[in-house]
């Protein structure tokens, strides 16, 4: 796997919170997180995630963005609107979507991110949030190859 300096999150709900709490404490590698409800980021600073104060400051900081968000609207707005993911990512970052959405918007993100040299990761969560506290979450990933090679 790449040798990823920063880990941005975004999406730090029910779901999105434990995975990204499990990444702090878990990896190694620094978390900053961003949330629509800043509230819930504020609860990971005990474990030493960094609140970000937007979408923008996430990828600027990252190497690799996950996100873990509500549905399909929540994913287009995260990556096309003003400031958001598709508009601030840079050649070489890899963006790990665990929202469980369409195939077909899936396949339209990782198109428009690949047209920038950016790799898009479809790898939704499966099982709910009960199965996720005893870590029996799944995840279907698809994506290119080059993604999660060492760069």
């Amino acid at each position: 796997m790449a040798d990823y300096k920063k880990i941005g999150f975004i999406g730090t709900g029910v779901m999105g919170g434990r995975m990204c709490r499990n990444l702090a404490t878990k990896i190694g590698v620094p978390v900053i997180a961003f949330d629509m409800d800043m509230d819930k980021v504020a609860a990971l600073d005990n474990v030493g995630v960094e609140a970000a104060p937007s979408v923008a400051a996430v990828v600027e900081a990252s190497d690799i963005v996950l996100m873990c968000l509500p549905g399909e609207p929540q994913v287009r707005a995260t990556c096309l609107q003003e400031g958001g993911l598709l508009e601030n990512a840079r050649k070489g970052q890899v963006f790990v979507d665990m929202t469980t959405a369409t195939a077909d918007v899936e396949r339209e993100m990782a198109k428009l991110f690949a047209e920038k040299g950016v790799d898009f990761v479809d790898a939704p969560v499966a099982k709910g949030c009960v199965f996720r506290r005893r870590r029996h979450a799944q995840h279907h990933v698809r994506w290119q190859r080059r993604s999660l090679q060492a760069g």
